[in-house]
């Protein structure tokens, strides 16, 4: 039976590693994907030695002036979650591969797939902008954006800003045509 002190004790040791790990990663400019996943690690273990329900408040109080901020410890957190996902699989793998071609074939194929397909389910993030608008024209943006019309105008507004940027010369013209509408013949995608 674990007793509260045991707890406390634990919690205590890995506070400290945290802090090390924390550290760690901003020395590395928080870019060190090994660092990352071992503070998502720690934080993970943090997790479940506080309890179910008590980590964010715990977080808060513990580490709210560390630099990392709740947000980026979840994610840390979840690439330790993948990481540990991705090494269960590789040492589930006992066989050894097939050495004939047609099983060489269909082991490449099989992990082509999987890549693609790894890469369908993972969207580019929205770019969000930072505008500064008088107020009652963002509170009217907003009911806009809300509207059925949010599609053809959000085209409308990347396609003037890629056109903007082009004239500007920060884009070549012709590399864009994700953003033409289906009416559109190619010279006039972004000219």
């Amino acid at each position: 039976m674990i007793t509260d002190d045991k707890l406390l004790a634990e919690r205590s040791t890995i506070e400290a590693e945290a802090f090390k790990a924390i550290a760690v990663c901003n020395k590395a400019d928080r870019s060190h994907e090994r660092a990352k996943v071992e503070l998502g690690r720690i934080f993970r273990r943090l997790k479940k030695n506080v309890g179910h329900g008590e980590f964010e408040d715990y977080y808060g109080r513990v580490f709210g002036e560390s630099g990392v901020s709740l947000r980026t410890a979840r994610r840390y957190m979840k690439l330790a979650k993948e990481a540990e996902a991705r090494s269960k699989t590789v040492s589930l793998t006992v066989l050894k591969s097939g050495t004939d071609e047609n099983a060489v074939t269909i082991t490449n194929a099989t992990r082509q797939a999987q890549e693609v397909v790894e890469q369908a389910q993972k969207p580019e993030p929205p770019y969000r902008l930072a505008l500064r608008l008088l107020p009652a024209v963002r509170d009217a943006l907003i009911r806009y954006w809300a509207s059925p019309h949010r599609s053809s105008t959000e085209l409308k507004i990347v396609n003037l800003l890629v056109r903007d940027l082009v004239k500007q010369e920060y884009l070549e013209p012709f590399r864009f045509p994700l953003y033409a509408t289906e009416n559109t013949r190619p010279e006039e995608k972004i000219a």
